[in-house]
């Protein structure tokens, strides 16, 4: 039987693989446009209290816009956490636990990470300050669209599933599946530097 140490050496392993060997197949990671397909509830939903908040709406021919509220049950802090699992469509189906990722402190996390599609967030909010912790209370926005390219410097192509769900004081409160795709960047270079 594997003990916790050894199944989190396998969960590195895997990782490290994933990672070193997409960088190997030069025609599988670089410069990406990422666009969010769609949203919806995770399965099992009735478990978390709080419902999907935000809906998908379409823009124009290129852009989704998000409208929504978040009520989270208390302030953003070092008491809050996301727990993120990354699965990836190939040979017909999603192969889940591609990425498996646990953080706390849900507004650290997003700030630290996500800065400016985090700031854009709470502005649309009416919220200018993005700083943490964020404190309680409704989080709207209405027909958002959220600038994805250039947030990494690199990502693995492909179609990818997201099941982000939301932690307060270790009980999960709300879980979200984002459907987004990973396409090799137009822009010819970094995606960062796209107008």
């Amino acid at each position: 039987m594997l003990k916790k140490h050894d199944i989190v050496l396998v969960q590195i392993f895997i990782v490290l693989w994933m990672t070193f060997g997409a960088m190997a197949a030069d025609d599988n990671l670089g410069p990406a446009d990422i666009t969010i397909e769609r949203i919806e509830e995770c399965e099992n939903s009735e478990q978390y209290p709080e419902k999907l908040p935000f809906k998908m709406n379409k823009i124009n021919r290129t852009h989704a816009g998000f409208t929504g509220c978040m009520i989270p049950p208390g302030d953003l802090d070092e008491n809050s956490a996301i727990n993120l699992t990354l699965s990836k469509w190939g040979d017909g189906g999603w192969k889940p636990n591609a990425l498996n990722f646990f953080q706390a402190d849900i507004c650290k996390v997003l700030k630290e990470n996500t800065e400016s599609p985090w700031d854009s967030f709470m502005r649309a909010c009416g919220r200018e300050d993005g700083s943490c912790p964020t404190p309680q209370g409704s989080y709207c926005i209405e027909k958002m669209a959220f600038a994805l390219d250039g947030l990494f410097p690199s990502m693995l192509y492909g179609k990818f599933r997201i099941d982000a769900i939301f932690i307060y004081n270790s009980e999960p409160f709300m879980c979200i599946r984002a459907f987004f795709n990973s396409d090799p960047s137009k822009g010819g270079g970094p995606p960062s530097g796209r107008k």
